[in-house]
C-alpha cells in the first residue's frame, strides 16, 4: 500500500519537473513536495501549482484508487486530455486555450504563447 509520508507547499530553490505535467518549476515558483513510500520504495513528488485543482477533481472521482495506489504521471496525463483537452503545457499549442472547453476553467500553464513543457 501507498503511503504518504509529507506533503507540503514549498517554495522551489532550484528547478524541478512537476511529476503530473512534466512542466519545469522554476526557482522560487511554490510547488507541492510529497514524500511517498510503496512497499520497500520511496521517492519524492513534485506537484506544480498548476496542477493542484486537477489532481484533486481526479483523486475526487475515485478516491479509494487514489489512496490505495495512487495515480500515475500517465493516468494523470490521459484524464486530463479527455477532461481538459489542450490544458496540458506540452500539448497546448503556441495560442493555446484561453480556457478549458469541458469545464470552462482558465488555462494556467505558462503564459499566452508560452508552449510550456519540461526542459
Amino acid at each position: 500500500m501507498t503511503e504518504l509520508r509529507v506533503r507540503e507547499v514549498r517554495g522551489s530553490r532550484k528547478a524541478h519537473v512537476c511529476d503530473w505535467c512534466l512542466r519545469r518549476i522554476e526557482p522560487g515558483e511554490p510547488y507541492r513536495y510529497s514524500f511517498i513510500v510503496d512497499g520497500g520504495d520511496s521517492y519524492p513528488w513534485h506537484e506544480c501549482r498548476d496542477c493542484t485543482p486537477y489532481v484533486q477533481e481526479l483523486c475526487a472521482e475515485d478516491p479509494q484508487h487514489a489512496q490505495d495506489l495512487g495515480y500515475t504521471t500517465s493516468e494523470y496525463m490521459e484524464w486530463m486530455e479527455e477532461r481538459h483537452p489542450g490544458i496540458l503545457p506540452h500539448k497546448k499549442p503556441k495560442r493555446g486555450p484561453a480556457s478549458c472547453p469541458n469545464c470552462g476553467r482558465p488555462a494556467t500553464y505558462g503564459g499566452e504563447g508560452d508552449e510550456g513543457g519540461a526542459e
